[in-house]
């Protein structure tokens, strides 16, 4: 069927740059129609957030497989979202194109415009943390040392290590206070573990003093919390991680504390005047209260997190200022934060948590939590200006992860096919590169569970005690196979989240943080990611290109790609197998040189090099 018209804003033969691109630095716009259509005119037209717009027409430059190409290039002058779309005048027939999901030129009512994310230009990202791999600690479930015990100072720390988690109310509330004794020595103890796995980025769950288990109730953000450790254990594990090529990432809670915290004082387990004692302390403008002291503002309506005033002057002072919380963690040997629930922030917060964090380190490495497209988010009536270059260097990659599930699930490539697209055309490439690369988290189902599992029980009890079939677990492990490679081998960072790489399974919290199974340490899925870390080795997944090559039938055929080295990844999720030519390429795994490639039916993958200085991986 002839091709009428073409514009792709993911393909460089349509868009010079592909994704954001810098203040000031002209884009070459390519608007391809069938040369037997006779155009009046093809006219680009445009409009930024601010209120400008503008309209230039493309002149026609050359003909190319038998389509005219018209051309313009625009230059963005300021940081903001720009918007734009195509109209074509054939002679009467009159054409009004903006963007289909799949980020090409379509007829769309109502009209959808194309997206050009404008940063600035002195906008850059941690150069050592592309081309890595991210591991994901839930403190107190990971690895208990005898060579450092504690006891909670409200609920009770267990002996049953790999026991379920508690997970009933009591008296109307889950207070996640049942500990298994986690600490930061325990995971200094198995740093060779996380070596094994090509780790160069350790992401601790949050380690400040609080009443939970998970630490999300902020106590005091000046001490770690005595059951983990406390700043000398810290500025050991930081200076022992280090010598081993890795680097620390803190968990950031700034939008709430606990209300058990020496700021907020509840139940007055702390010596300094809470807000809630009385108006007079010196932390009671941090909060906002509807009735003294009983009814106060909340993260989600949740009363054991009292929510910080957004625009608190005095509380951001404390956590970014000269002398700071986040000066203080930085200058012990964390390398950056991960900021939970960033949304909530303001942006001028999250700017000055930035700063903060280069102040320390010029190199330090800010990422956000960001369900959706990060570029164009909106919250509290604003659009956030996270990836404009003030804000955050990379964000959590829900939107791959959706993708990916997706189409794990369902066969249906074109899921994984648009969120790529999506976050290609949105985000700046220095982004891109330095994605957290995400499949499981502590707040999201395990990921051998999310495609494994045949059913979801109603029933939290039944949730609870649900263990996989045999069957359901071959599966899985097939499926977090395919999983995990396109994790490691699309655009960003992966991270593990802790036992990932052992199949441990779970539906939602607390399922999804049970104990680390050391005795399953080295199981199959465990081999298959140490691979997946030589993998990543080659440089060409630091900050090569990204090109897709077939979308269709449940394959998904992609490359990647950087100074004549190419690394071609295929999956096939399709009840067919797909036969393509691979002349020049290696397969990976065998070395052998291949000229036609087959990528069995349903689980099939293949991972193909052309490298220079190639080298067969060990076995194994």
């Amino acid at each position: 069927m002839m091709r009428e018209y073409y514009y792709d804003a993911t393909d460089t033969g349509c868009r010079s740059r592909i994704g954001g691109v810098p203040a000031g630095d002209s884009v070459t716009f390519t608007f391809r129609l069938n040369r037997r259509l006779f155009a009046y005119h093809v006219l680009f037209k445009w409009e930024s957030e601010s209120g400008e717009q503008g309209v230039f027409p493309m002149r026609w430059r050359d003909t190319e497989n038998d389509e005219n190409l018209y051309c313009c290039e625009f230059t963005p002058k300021t940081v903001e979202l720009y918007r734009y779309h195509f109209e074509v005048d054939l002679f009467g027939r009159y054409l009004k194109l903006g963007c289909n999901s799949m980020h090409c030129a379509e007829e769309c009512e109502p009209l959808k415009k194309f997206q050009l994310t404008v940063y600035a230009p002195e906008f850059v990202t941690p150069d050592w943390f592309k081309g890595g791999i991210m591991y994901h600690i839930f403190v107190d479930r990971f690895h208990r040392s005898a060579a450092y015990s504690a006891t909670p100072h409200k609920g009770v720390l267990r002996e049953d290590w790999g026991g379920l988690p508690s997970y009933r109310p009591i008296e109307g509330k889950v207070l996640n206070r049942d500990f298994f004794g986690g600490n930061l020595t325990g995971i200094i103890e198995k740093l060779d573990y996380l070596k094994s796995l090509n780790v160069r980025t350790i992401y601790l769950s949050p380690i400040f003093e609080a009443a939970s288990n998970h630490k999300y109730d902020t106590g005091d953000y000046e001490r770690i919390d005595p059951l983990f450790g406390d700043e000398n254990i810290f500025r050991r594990f930081c200076s022992e991680a280090d010598a081993l090529g890795m680097r620390i990432i803190l968990d950031g809670v700034f939008n709430h504390t606990g209300d058990d915290s020496r700021y907020f004082n509840r139940y007055g387990s702390y010596p300094e005047l809470g807000a809630c004692q009385s108006p007079e302390s010196p932390y009671y403008s941090w909060y906002s209260f509807s009735h003294f002291p009983d009814r106060y503002r909340c993260w989600w309506g949740i009363d054991i997190l009292p929510e910080i005033n957004r625009n608190c002057g005095e509380f951001q002072d404390y956590i970014a200022g000269d002398a700071g919380v986040i000066s203080k963690w930085m200058e012990a040997g964390a390398s950056g934060f991960r900021l939970d629930v960033v949304d909530e922030l303001s942006d001028g917060f999250t700017a000055r948590i930035r700063d903060a964090v280069k102040r320390e380190k010029p190199d330090g490495l800010v990422i956000g939590e960001v369900w959706e497209d990060a570029s164009c988010k909106v919250a509290y009536g604003e659009r956030r200006r996270y990836l404009e270059g003030e804000e955050l260097d990379s964000c959590m990659n829900y939107p791959f992860r959706s993708g990916i599930l997706e189409y794990l699930r369902s066969g249906k490539a074109e899921a994984l096919s648009v969120a790529v697209r999506t976050v290609l055309d949105h985000y700046p490439k220095q982004v891109r590169d330095v994605l957290m690369n995400l499949v499981g988290t502590h707040d999201t189902e395990r990921l051998i569970t999310a495609l494994g599992a045949s059913s979801t029980p109603e029933n939290k009890e039944d949730r609870a005690n649900y263990r996989m079939s045999e069957t359901e677990r071959l599966r899985g492990e097939k499926l977090v196979m395919m999983a995990s490679l396109i994790q490691f081998t699309l655009p960003g960072v992966p991270c593990i989240y802790y036992g990932d790489e052992q199949g441990m399974e779970g539906f939602e919290d607390p399922f999804n943080r049970v104990c680390f199974n050391w005795t399953r340490a080295e199981c199959s899925l465990k081999k298959w990611y140490e691979g997946l870390g030589q993998l990543r080795a080659l440089p060409v997944f630091r900050e090569g290109e990204f090109y897709e090559l077939y979308c269709g039938d449940g394959v998904y055929l992609y490359e990647r790609a950087m100074a004549g080295e190419r690394v071609l990844i295929g999956l096939n999720r399709g009840r067919d197998p797909f036969l393509f030519r691979a002349e020049g390429f290696c397969n990976y795994f065998t070395g052998d040189c291949v000229e036609q490639v087959e990528i069995a039916a349903e689980y099939g993958f293949t991972v193909l090099v052309k490298y220079k200085q190639y080298k067969k991986p060990p076995a194994g």
